[in-house]
Formats: structure tokens, C-alpha cells, sequence
């Protein structure tokens, strides 16, 4: 494998002093290859994925580079297909002269695979002053569209959770939403209407929505703090706002930390003790807590 020092340069300095001490010096251009992105996602049943591989340099130049699959949990011939299993790949800065890396996705919608990962590593560049850049590993992510953030749409019920005091209750449908303003990382919405009876009997019924995110690579579910339920049995001027284990800036309305369950076919597991409390900004009191949902309490979803 053809190696340089200073990869993210693009050009490279050869000083050739002659042996009279001139202090001339030649440039000599250099170029470089690599990909053009670290990640790539493609869902099962599309048809295929191409993995651009660019070539940086000054002047007008072909080149070829090899590649192979180093790494992940897919299996080709199960889970994708590779058209051009040559491992080389022709290059140039010119685009109507460039090769792709091509991935062809094995359809398995209706079966719960999971998402599966390919690692692609670039290898041996041909000719003169061209060099692999920084960038020769990437990701692909083939997303199992029966399952990620497609498992968690419908509705959910948590019955007797375990509390600070009595058992808690929570009801609540899940549904796919774009980032909105306000929560520019938003991937999930939980329509108004979520119902919760907290650790000492307080009724809530949600009259906004609330906004999360499910995390692919954790396969978490992140509710974002600080988010308000306006209404409940108290009326419409107090909300019950929730974030884990901080209930002085829960009152305060400056929590920072999200609510967290892990997401498995048909469970939500709470992650840590999570406080529900009373805010008001117009009237004259600072708040108080309604108590905790303990951690490991499940949440199942209704067929």
C-alpha cells in the first residue's frame, strides 16, 4: 500500500537544492483518493446503494483502487449483493469517468432482521504521486424496515409501574415525525392525548405533543426534558414537566437530561428513576414533585 505522511495535504513540497546552494525549490503535485462520506444508509427493500469514492487532485488523471469488505454483521448473499465483485474500482475527477461501490440490499421486509452493517476498506491505488487519503474506511447501514423506529409506531401501556409511592400508569401512541424548530433532532412524536396516573394519584391527560428521538445505534428511546403537560387534573396554568434524577432543574424548567428506554420488539424498559413535577410561571409558587417512576419498569406495546 502506497503511503504519505501528510495525507490531507494536496499538494506535497520536493525542495531540490543544487549544489551551487540555490535555494530553488520544485512542486510536485500530489493526489489523493478516499471516500467521500463515512456513512451511508440504505432500507432493505430499496434497490441499491452507491459508495462514491473521489479523487482529489490539480490536474485531469485516471486511476484504479482496490477495496474489500473488512468489517460489519451483514453476510453477503444473505443479507446484500455486490453486482461488481471485482474489488477495483476505476476512478477519475472527471464524474462521467468514475466508478461506484455498489450495494445491492436483499429484500427481507415482513422478517424482523434487525439492521445489518458492512465495513468497506479501500486498498492499493495505482500510479505515480497518488496517494489513499484519510478517508478510507466507511459504513454502510442496511435498515431493516420491520424494525429501528418502524417498532416503536402504535400504541403503548404501562401498567403498575414500580413508584416513589403507588404504582404509576402510562398510555401513549408513538408515530414518526420530521425535526421540527424547536427540537431540530426529533424522529419521534407522541401525540397529545398521552395519559399518566403519577406516584400519588395525580391524573395527567397531555394536551401538546411531545417530541423525542430513537437513537438506531443504541437502539434507545430519548424523550427531550423540559417539555410541558399542559392541563392534567390541576388545570390549565400548570404543567408537569420530567427529566431523570434532577428534580431541582425539573422545577426550575431548565432540565437538560432526556427520559430514556431501551427499545426491544414490544418492550420499552425505562433506564433510570425519572420525576414528574408541578411548574408554574404564573402564579406565585416554585413547584413541587408528584414522585418517581423507578427504573426497569416495562412499557408494552397493544396489538
Amino acid at each position: 500500500m502506497k503511503k504519505i505522511i501528510r495525507v490531507l495535504s494536496v499538494f506535497a513540497l520536493a525542495a531540490a537544492l543544487t549544489a551551487c546552494g540555490s535555494a530553488e525549490a520544485e512542486f510536485v503535485s500530489a493526489s489523493f483518493v478516499g471516500f467521500s462520506g463515512t456513512k451511508y444508509t440504505v432500507k432493505e427493500n430499496a434497490a441499491q446503494v452507491k459508495i462514491p469514492v473521489n479523487l482529489i487532485s490539480d490536474k485531469t488523471i485516471e486511476t484504479t483502487v482496490t477495496y474489500s469488505i473488512t468489517g460489519g454483521n451483514a453476510i453477503v448473499g444473505k443479507h446484500y449483493t455486490l453486482p461488481d465483485a471485482s474489488g477495483v474500482l476505476r476512478i477519475s475527477n472527471d464524474p462521467a469517468k468514475c466508478d461506484s461501490i455498489v450495494i445491492c440490499p436483499i429484500d427481507s421486509t415482513g422478517i424482523l432482521t434487525k439492521n445489518k452493517t458492512i465495513e468497506i476498506t479501500l486498498g492499493e491505488v495505482t500510479g505515480s504521486d497518488i496517494y489513499l487519503s484519510n478517508t478510507t474506511k466507511c459504513q454502510v447501514v442496511i435498515i431493516d424496515v420491520d424494525g429501528g423506529i418502524n417498532l416503536l409506531v402504535g400504541n403503548w401501556t404501562g401498567s403498575d409501574l414500580a413508584s416513589s409511592k403507588n404504582p404509576a400508569q402510562m398510555e401513549f401512541t408513538i408515530d414518526t415525525c420530521d425535526p421540527t424548530e424547536d427540537f431540530p433532532e426529533a424522529n419521534i412524536v407522541i401525540p397529545a392525548g398521552m395519559n399518566i396516573t403519577d406516584p400519588i394519584g395525580n391524573k395527567w391527560g397531555s394536551q401538546v405533543d411531545v417530541y423525542g428521538k430513537f437513537d438506531d445505534d443504541t437502539s434507545e428511546l430519548l424523550l427531550f426534558p423540559g417539555q410541558v403537560f399542559d392541563a392534567g387534573n390541576f388545570g390549565d396554568e400548570i404543567g408537569v414537566l420530567y427529566v431523570s434524577m434532577d428534580v431541582e432543574s425539573t422545577m426550575r424548567g431548565t432540565a437538560e437530561e432526556p427520559v430514556v428506554f431501551s427499545v426491544n420488539e414490544g418492550v420499552l424498559t425505562i433506564k433510570q428513576d425519572f420525576y414528574f413535577a408541578l411548574w408554574s410561571e404564573e402564579m406565585e409558587w416554585s413547584g413541587y414533585t408528584c414522585g418517581s417512576i423507578k427504573a426497569n419498569g416495562e412499557i408494552r406495546k397493544n396489538d
